[in-house]
């Protein structure tokens, strides 16, 4: 068995000579696009000089960078969860990949809980997911606004329907194969 991690839109992985198993985790998407903002934040000093100050990540505070990014309507990196399951920015193409394509969908916030649905196929050593990229800048900064939050969401919409949808099916599931084995243990 070959696992591959990161971050692939499906079928855009590294083929490794067999029909592959995906599984795919969803994050809050407003806590996503915060992510995004300060660990971008995090890496400015890994780019070249001339790059640095050209950026709107780095130019604004988080306030002022969804101002710039809401009223300029340059939502290209918004709905991204979306494009990257279903190849498009809307919820009704990933759902369908969802649906059809991915074996196993969590909510990020849930990975431990995935982890144990996993475990019998997967001969996990652990349950526990290690905790990743979190960074300085994020910690070190005033939260957002209630209104960049509220302009982060409508930015979001699309992925905020797919981490919904995905958290309540990943629900259901848990409740199932909960049931299940209790009776196995009756």
């Amino acid at each position: 068995m070959r696992l591959l991690e990161g971050h692939y839109a499906l079928g855009a992985e590294v083929k490794l000579g067999r029909e592959p198993l995906y599984l795919a985790t969803v994050r809050d998407p407003v806590d996503r696009f915060l992510s995004d903002y300060y660990y971008r934040n995090d890496q400015r000093t890994s780019w070249p000089a001339g790059k640095r100050e050209r950026h709107a990540f780095w130019t604004y505070d988080i306030d002022r960078f969804v101002d710039h990014v809401y009223a300029q309507r340059a939502w290209n990196q918004i709905n991204v969860q979306c494009r990257y399951l279903g190849g498009e920015d809307n919820f009704a193409a990933a759902k369908r990949a969802v649906d059809e394509r991915v074996f196993l969908a969590a909510p990020s916030n849930r990975l431990n809980e995935a982890l144990q649905l996993l475990r019998p196929v997967l001969e996990l050593n652990s349950t526990q997911a290690p905790r990743r990229n979190v960074g300085k800048t994020r910690r070190a900064s005033p939260p957002p606004s209630a209104e960049t939050l509220v302009k982060i969401r409508d930015m979001v919409s699309e992925d905020q329907r797919l981490f919904d949808y995905v958290s309540a099916e990943f629900d259901a599931l848990y409740r199932k194969a909960a049931v299940a084995s209790t009776s196995r243990a009756a």
